[in-house]
């Protein structure tokens, strides 16, 4: 049919012409494309689908052990160790440890209030610093998001670190989040611990506004009901998850 035909009978009936049936045998195409079939259903194009990526990320109310290799870019030499995210309560940590069972780095959330939090840091087993800030995020990241689309979430910092002999040194930074969707997987397996499971393949990059260190970038897979199950970069660092709790 026409498409002059097809908006000229459209038309009339707006215009107050008696009531009459439009009745078309086969397809109905636009630029040659079939929107509706022969069926009467709508094949034409609908927006792309939406998710929520905390469906997948969030590790609310668990802890995570995974296994970590870094690989040195310079000597080429292999590290491995383990890295533990205890996120069971809002007082989490994130520790890193070496094959000897040495802390390698860490950070510890010590308390928490609204756009408020005091955290430990720890480089090596000596305690780096403890820092407490307020926050306020300027742009949250989406929550509703489509695949291969890049999003970004903005947020001040601002606050007071104390180092180890007792000075103090005022610290405030923008940092931002890029995250960008992937990939859905719908029947994901990985180890013992991830059987059949829906997951979202992401890349996130993090940190301080223009700082754009190779570790700042990382690919993820997360999994509904578990959070995210391994991590890697192109500075050869890889985390898999090895535990859950």
């Amino acid at each position: 049919m026409k498409k002059t035909l097809l908006a000229t009978l459209i038309c009339a009936s707006s215009f107050g012409v008696s009531a009459a049936t439009l009745d078309v045998h086969g397809n109905i195409q636009i630029s040659g494309k079939t929107v509706i079939n022969e069926k009467g259903e709508w094949v034409g194009q609908t927006a792309a689908p939406k998710i929520n990526p905390d469906d997948y990320i969030s590790m609310t109310g668990r802890k995570l052990t995974f296994t970590t290799k870094r690989i040195d870019s310079t000597s080429g030499t292999e590290y491995k160790g383990t890295s533990v995210w205890d996120y069971k309560t809002a007082l989490w940590s994130e520790i890193d440890y070496d094959s000897n069972g040495n802390i390698t780095w860490g950070m510890e959330q010590l308390s928490v209030g609204t756009n408020s939090f005091t955290r430990k840091y720890y480089w090596g087993n000596e305690l780096e610093a403890i820092w407490e800030a307020t926050y306020e995020e300027i742009v949250p990241l989406a929550s509703q998001v489509e695949l291969n689309k890049t999003y970004t979430g903005i947020a001040n910092y601002t606050g007071e670190e104390t180092s180890p002999n007792g000075d103090k040194y005022t610290k405030a930074f923008t940092e931002v989040r890029v995250r960008t969707p992937i990939a859905v997987l719908e029947d994901y397996s990985q180890g013992d611990l991830v059987k059949n499971k829906e997951c979202l393949v992401y890349h996130e990059f993090f940190g301080e506004s223009g700082d754009y260190g190779a570790n700042r970038g990382q690919y993820r897979i997360a999994c509904k009901d578990i959070g995210i199950v391994k991590l890697w970069n192109t500075n050869s660092i890889v985390y898999t998850l090895s535990a859950i709790e």
